[in-house]
This record gives C-alpha cells, sequence and structure tokens, in this order.
C-alpha cells in the first residue's frame, strides 16, 4: 500500500464517529483468529495523533505483510459502512434495489423485477434521485415492450422526458451558482459599474423571475443561494435576509433534504447567521446558532468527526463577525484568538480560499487593537499563499494591511519594499480601486518627504484625496480596511479602536 493509501486508511479510520467504530468492530472483527490481527491494526491506528508506520512496526510485533493487510482492512472498513449506511443511505439502496432488478432479468422473473423498478422509483422521485429515476425508467420501458404494454410503456416515457427536463433545470441553476460564486469570491463587494453589471448578467434569465421556474426542491434550494450570493456582493442586507431566510425554511420543511445534504444545510445556516447578524437580528441569530450547534445531536450524517470540526470553525467565525457587527471589537478579538488556534487544528478541512480569509480577518482585528507584529504575521500567510484569481481580493488587502502596519512601527525599509511590489501587483490585476490608489499616494508622498515635513503635515493631504477621490460605491470595502477611521485616529491622536467604536468617521455617502 504507498504511503498516500496508507494516509487515505489513517484519514478514512480517523473519519469514524463512536457509532460506526462499534458497528465495525462488532461486525467485521469477530470469530476467525486472524480477524484479530484487523482488530489490533485498526485499534493501533485509531491511537495515533498522526499516522506513523514506523511506530505501528515496532510496537505492533505481530505485524506480518503490513502493506497486503492495510489494503484488505481499508477494503473491510468501507463494505462494513456499506452495511451500516444501508438502510439510512438512500443510494445504497436505490443501488439495492436495481442489484435485485439485475439479479431477477435473466431469470425471466419480469413481474418480480417491476415491483422492484416501482420502489425504487418512488424512492428515487421523492429524493430527486435523477440520474438513477433514467435507469430505472430505461429498465421499466424494456419489461414493459417485453411484456407487450405498449401504452405502458408510453406513459414511462413522458415520465422520462419530465425527468430529463427538471435535470435540465437543476444544471442551469448550478452552473449560474457556480459562475456568481466564482465571481463572488473574486470581489466579495461590487465596487464598480462593470462588477455589478457582471453579477447582473448572471441572474439575468426568466428562471429567476420566480422561485416557481426552479422545478425541483434542489433546484429552489439554489435558487435563493445563488440570490443570497448576488445581494450580498450588491450589500443589500434586507434581500440577502429575505432569502437566506426562504432557503432554510424550504430546507427544514423537507428533513430528508437535511439527511442527505447535511453540509449544504450548515452553509445554508451559515448564510442565515450572517445576515442575521448584518441585520441587528440578535435573537434570531442567537437561535440559529444554537441550531448549528445542535446538529450533531439531531443527524446521524452529521456526527462525523470531520463534520463536527467544520460546525465548530463555522460557529467561531460567525461569533467574530456577530462581535464585529456589535462593535464589540474585544470580544471579537477573543474569537479570533480562538480562530488562531482552529486554523491550525482543522487545517485539513478548510480550503485554501477560506483559509486566506480567516487569516486575512486574524489580521485585521490584531490591526485594529495595534497589534502590528502579530497583524503583518497573520497578514503574510496570506501574502505566502499561492495566489489565484479566488485569493486575490485578500492578497491586495493583506498588503495594504501590512503597508500600514509597516508604516505604524516605522520600519521605512519594509514599507518602501512593500509598496514597490504591492503597486505592481494592483497594477498587473487592475485592482487599483479608490482605496487602494488613495493609500498609495498617500505612501509615496510619506516616503518622499518624510525627511522634511512632519507626518502629521501628511494627513490633511489624505484627507482632502479621501474627499475628493474614494469611490462610494466602495463604502462597504470598508470593512476590510476602514481608512477613514485610520485617518481620523492619526489626525487626533485617538487609537483607531476608540475611533471605530464612535462611529462618526464614516465617508458623508455612508
Amino acid at each position: 500500500m504507498s504511503r498516500k493509501n496508507s494516509r487515505d486508511l489513517f484519514l478514512l479510520i480517523k473519519s469514524l464517529n463512536k457509532s460506526e467504530k462499534g458497528y465495525i468492530t462488532k461486525m467485521s472483527f469477530q470469530h476467525q483468529e486472524k480477524n484479530s490481527n484487523f482488530l489490533r491494526l485498526f485499534t493501533a491506528i485509531d491511537n495515533q495523533e498522526v499516522y506513523n508506520e514506523a511506530e505501528l512496526l515496532k510496537k505492533e510485533k505481530y505485524i506480518k505483510q503490513l502493506p497486503r493487510l492495510k489494503i484488505y482492512l481499508y477494503e473491510r472498513i468501507l463494505a462494513s459502512l456499506d452495511s451500516y449506511y444501508s438502510k439510512k443511505n438512500i443510494n445504497i439502496s436505490l443501488q439495492k434495489m436495481l442489484s435485485r432488478v439485475y439479479v431477477l432479468l435473466p431469470k425471466g422473473l419480469y413481474d418480480q423485477a417491476i415491483k422492484q423498478l416501482y420502489k425504487a422509483r418512488e424512492l428515487a422521485l421523492r429524493h430527486e434521485k435523477f440520474t438513477i429515476l433514467l435507469e430505472i425508467y430505461d429498465l421499466q420501458r424494456m419489461l414493459l415492450v417485453e411484456k407487450q404494454q405498449i401504452s405502458s410503456a408510453r406513459k414511462v416515457q413522458e415520465e422520462e422526458e419530465h425527468t430529463i427536463q427538471q435535470i435540465h433545470n437543476l444544471s442551469f441553476y448550478k452552473s449560474r451558482y457556480e459562475e456568481i460564486s466564482k465571481l463572488y469570491v473574486e470581489i466579495i463587494y461590487t465596487r464598480s459599474e462593470e462588477e455589478e453589471n457582471a453579477l447582473k448578467k448572471i441572474i439575468s434569465h426568466p428562471n429567476f423571475s420566480g422561485i416557481r421556474e426552479a422545478k425541483s426542491l434542489q433546484a429552489k434550494i439554489i435558487f435563493y443561494k445563488t440570490l443570497c450570493k448576488y445581494y450580498a456582493a450588491l450589500d443589500d442586507e434586507k434581500r440577502y435576509l429575505q432569502h437566506a431566510r426562504a432557503a432554510i425554511a424550504l430546507a427544514e420543511k423537507n428533513p430528508h433534504y437535511i439527511t442527505e445534504n447535511i453540509l449544504q444545510y450548515i452553509k445554508l445556516l451559515n448564510n442565515f447567521l450572517a445576515s442575521a447578524s448584518e441585520n441587528a437580528l440578535h435573537a434570531e441569530f442567537e437561535a440559529s446558532l444554537k441550531k448549528l450547534q445542535q446538529i450533531p445531536a439531531l443527524y446521524d450524517s452529521a456526527q462525523k468527526n470531520i463534520v463536527r470540526s467544520i460546525i465548530h470553525l463555522r460557529v467561531t467565525i460567525r461569533e467574530y463577525f456577530h462581535a464585529r457587527n456589535m462593535l464589540d471589537y474585544n470580544r471579537a478579538l477573543e474569537w479570533a484568538n480562538v480562530l488562531e488556534k482552529q486554523l491550525t487544528e482543522h487545517h485539513a478541512l478548510i480550503s485554501s480560499t477560506h483559509e486566506v480569509i480567516f487569516f486575512y480577518q486574524v489580521a485585521y482585528i490584531h490591526f485594529i487593537h495595534a497589534n502590528f507584529r502579530k497583524a503583518i504575521f497573520w497578514a503574510n500567510k496570506v501574502i505566502n499563499s499561492p495566489l489565484s484569481a479566488d485569493k486575490l481580493f485578500f492578497h491586495s488587502f493583506a498588503r495594504i494591511l501590512t503597508l500600514a502596519c509597516y508604516f505604524e512601527l516605522g520600519d521605512i525599509a519594509a514599507l518602501r519594499s512593500m509598496l514597490s511590489s504591492t503597486e505592481r501587483l494592483l497594477a498587473k490585476h487592475n485592482k487599483m480601486y479608490s482605496l487602494e490608489s488613495i493609500l498609495i499616494r498617500f505612501f509615496k508622498n510619506y516616503l518622499s518627504q518624510k525627511d522634511k515635513i512632519n507626518t502629521v503635515e501628511l494627513l490633511p493631504v489624505l484627507e482632502k484625496d479621501l474627499q475628493k477621490n474614494f469611490n462610494p460605491m466602495e463604502d462597504k470595502i470598508l470593512e476590510y480596511f476602514d481608512v477613514f477611521a485610520w485617518h481620523k485616529s492619526k489626525a487626533t491622536g485617538q487609537t483607531l479602536l476608540h475611533v471605530i467604536r464612535q462611529g462618526n468617521h464614516l465617508p458623508p455617502s455612508a
């Protein structure tokens, strides 16, 4: 078994919850003497925090032919999980029904095969398993033609065509959601008419005129998720809330959807929590946060360690942002400290895109609290991560934040070096918006005149530049670097934390 496959075995074992482990050890490792070695290896790997094959060979003297033993153990665990979930997992249940059909057909037992297909059809319809439905309809038509029931076969054909239409409809919404998700992570908030138009183009289709155009439960939920992204990017908090609430309500009216799509349900709750917090609906926020925390106790599919860890991470993120929305920056810092630990502990569970988002949030809250060295440390984690379109926004802001930190620390050499590379990056990727341009000009002016005039004398120049050139479309982006608050803190000698809490520093358009 290769090193990668050994890691696969380790990750599979570590992903098991208590119930799954109990079933596997009880049902798969009994009676035969050779099974004791499987159980010992299973237990030994489960007890490791990090996979270490040398330690296994050293401690477990019984082990012979370890590569083969690991392969058999991996396959046995998967077989046990198939059995464990056969009654809970709709896909497995459907495949078992279809397997029976394929056994009955060669025997000529057509009536029995049709009964199995009817059961499979009802189950697949209830759970919107469209691709499996097509296989079922194909088998039904073949059997009905064989039995000379042509009129019934035509009815099946109509149902098949309806299912194909549902597949096309669902595919449409999936493609639009993927498009808007890609654009959203690149811009976060619209900062130009061009970006607004690009978003509008994605949803400018008759299918987005209303929920009725979505033909299935899955399509309806994706419809709401797409509009959530759209209104989040436009900073339309009310409409974002409206669609986030509708998505949650629809999912909770269909418990089977949650059971089969637990990670999607977590995302829906996350969307609603974000919008409830932004709309200052504190009671709804707390109720939904509790609902998120209770998921593992309510759904078997959420009892895996990986799902628990994802929920734990989501709770931390939402608590952090809620504290910021309430202007409780001390509590936000406490949650950022929790997040720092989780980013290390749950590194494997976090996408590289979300990772840089979280890195930046930790950096920015430290900047607000004047912990400039810590802010630079976390901003550098963003800057040093591989650059891609979905990370460009945070790469840019991490550099802007680092420039401000070097300015605060009086590190002229580092400021000059970072300023040059930042300007190149922003120009190359067409990300020189008004906020970035104003700050780049300020730092350039500072470096060129620092030996001639006092820094305080440059602040009126920054203020004038802000008043004249800051684009009102970028107001929401101040969430990521509040240049108006930072300017006021420098001009008045107050801390940035104090100025942000006061909230009277915003641009005239805000």
